[in-house]
């Protein structure tokens, strides 16, 4: 019998914690020291793939589409992060359009397997310098979100990249 990569081993754990994101509880008792999003109270739905609460004042999800960018700023979002690469089929105008809707735009291109720590210090200096008020990340389906931000807690944490 073949056995699996290591990386894929290691996402293993953390790929089942996502897959019951939703249900109530993520297994999360209390947040690790480091930065806090103030703002709205996170409403408990919003009509988006895959849309999960992560923590205070941050939510995932899958593509939003368009239109989208006007609720999530008319429900005290202020700011969006794209972990899509550009050669996935991203909407040509996304960053335009949250810009409309009055929301920061950042994109922090992920790929779907081989990703570290770059990108979760990446994602800690965006949520450290987001105006107050809810977050939004998101890719595809939701799943790098889940990824990257288990990575990130578990940075916070005090794990080792590897144990993260």
């Amino acid at each position: 019998m073949r056995s699996l990569p290591p990386r894929l081993l290691l996402l293993l754990p953390l790929l089942g914690a996502c897959a019951t994101a939703g249900s109530g509880d993520l297994g999360v008792r209390s947040a690790p020291p480091g930065p806090e999003r103030t703002g709205q109270e996170l409403p408990s739905f919003v009509d988006l793939r895959n849309f999960t609460i992560l923590g205070p004042g941050v939510a995932g999800a899958g593509q939003p589409q368009v239109e989208d960018f006007e609720v999530l700023a008319a429900r005290g979002y202020t700011t969006v992060i794209n972990l899509r690469k550009p050669s996935e089929s991203v909407p040509p105008d996304e960053a335009q359009r949250a810009a409309a809707a009055g929301l920061g735009y950042h994109e922090l291109p992920m790929r779907v397997v081989d990703f570290g720590i770059e990108e979760a210090g990446a994602l800690q200096l965006i949520l450290e310098s987001a105006p107050d008020g809810s977050v939004l990340i998101h890719c595809a389906s939701g799943n790098r979100v889940g990824a990257l931000w288990g990575m990130y807690l578990g940075l916070r944490g005090g794990l080792s990249p590897e144990q993260a």
